[in-house]
């Protein structure tokens, strides 16, 4: 694998492209007629990409598929993309673009810098947080809100009850709907930022000529007007995403595998909102989901595990336990496929056997095994420090995975709703993949 770093102009974006030594992708051009550089923006759902079923990570990396670009850019720190180690590594679609980048031999590009002093703001902006969190019922109400109204528009928004919210429905008139939802201000700073992620984005365009076809990545509220915003420079070619449209089913497929299942399936099965409302998820389509991953990694511990988190969902804790146990006590230890961190599965460890080891004594608390669960936390404590190493959540900021196992012998697992909040506490400390 080989990397190379190149800086703009002071003052502007930096650029990075990473070269990995897979073989390459081929590339058609829509217009071998036109030397403009090509330039597809591809609108995102940021963290909604574990949500909505139709328009997950899998859809997104079958969307790159189709657009076949030869560079990448996306609104991340450029030395981190360089290192393989998005800073914004709680957002889904950092870790597809890395993930396509890698896979087909492309440049991948950032176009922001991670301010000199981000460390001191990020210590001081957590102890002022989880200073909050030691009011145990102030923790709860602030939780509670914010939970249930996420879980309402994940029920509303992305169920199966709802209308399908693939790409083609969201650009045809979701996105619209959701930009109607901003406060005046919201669109205003949306607009802003948007005009300032295209003047970087050109500019690194403008700096890698041998680039000829480019998919930019950006936020739902700004997709719109970076594509108009760079529509109107001379020298580009924006050709419109839907025009890629609609996926073909087969590539769609082909990105629906143990990989991305599992990582769609942790979403939805082992993360806040659905410890907090899984009736805010379609269990129907998650129940497809499931079948289709057992069908490719039958007897799998993933999705052994993630099986078992479903029979939790639904408080069936008796054939919980039994996988759970299983996993619980196999060696060798196996991992999660899928980048961990704490957004799409909670706590984020690679370890299924922790996972399931803590899993497992929740259903003993909840038993009245009460001992039994004891022995459990107080055996996942002697990890010691290592709990927190996979726990990554953006830039500087981590879960801080051992108070919530610690809380646990505090106070047992109850079962209740209430159970997500106790995931709140987090801890600054600069990744081992940060930049040196």
């Amino acid at each position: 694998m080989h990397f190379v770093v190149r800086s703009a102009a002071a003052g502007l974006a930096s650029v990075a492209i990473v070269s990995v030594a897979v073989g390459a992708v081929s590339v058609q051009h829509a217009n071998a007629q036109d030397s403009r550089p090509a330039i597809v923006v591809i609108p995102t759902l940021g963290n909604d990409h574990q949500f909505n079923l139709d328009y997950t990570v899998a859809h997104l990396a079958a969307l790159l598929d189709v657009v076949s670009p030869d560079a990448v850019v996306l609104n991340d720190a450029t030395p981190w993309l360089a290192r393989g180690c998005p800073l914004s590594a709680l957002s889904p679609e950092a870790h597809v673009a890395l993930a396509f980048a890698n896979e087909h031999h492309l440049g991948i590009f950032g176009t922001r810098e991670w301010p000199a002093d981000a460390y001191d703001q990020s210590v001081r902006s957590v102890q002022v947080e989880n200073a909050k969190l030691r009011d145990t019922a102030a923790t709860y109400r602030l939780a509670r809100s914010a939970l249930d109204a996420k879980a309402a528009l994940i029920a509303r928004e992305y169920s199966g009850t709802a209308p399908p919210h693939g790409i083609d429905q969201l650009i045809a008139g979701g996105f619209e709907k959701m930009r109607s939802a901003l406060t005046a201000s919201q669109r205003t700073s949306q607009a802003s930022q948007a005009a300032r992620f295209a003047d970087s984005v050109a500019l690194v365009i403008s700096r890698n000529p041998a680039q000829k076809r480019w998919a930019v990545l950006s936020g739902w509220a700004q997709a719109g007007v970076v594509s108009e915003n760079l529509r109107t420079r001379p020298g580009l070619h924006v050709m419109p995403v839907d025009s890629f449209l609609p996926l073909p089913l087969e590539r769609i497929e082909r990105r629906l595998d143990y990989r991305h299942l599992s990582w769609i399936l942790s979403g939805v099965l082992d993360e806040w909102y659905g410890m907090w409302a899984p009736q805010a998820f379609s269990a129907v389509r998650i129940a497809g989901l499931l079948r289709d991953l057992e069908r490719i990694a039958p007897g799998d511990p993933v999705t052994e595990f993630l099986r078992a988190r479903w029979y939790m969902q639904y408080r069936d804790y008796s054939a919980a336990g039994e996988i759970l146990a299983r996993l619980a006590a196999r060696t060798p230890d196996a991992r999660f496929p899928f980048p961990v961190n704490g957004k799409w599965i909670r706590p984020p460890w690679n370890s299924v056997n922790l996972k399931a080891q803590l899993n497992l004594a929740f259903i003993q608390d909840y038993s009245g095994q009460r001992e039994q669960a004891l022995e459990l936390y107080r055996g996942i404590l002697r990890h010691g420090d290592s709990l927190n190493v996979d726990a990554r959540a953006f830039g500087y900021l981590y879960d801080d995975v051992r108070s919530v196992v610690e809380s646990y012998i505090d106070h047992p697992y109850t079962g209740l709703p209430s159970e997500a909040y106790r995931h709140l506490a987090s801890l600054v400390k600069i990744p081992d993949c940060a930049p040196k």
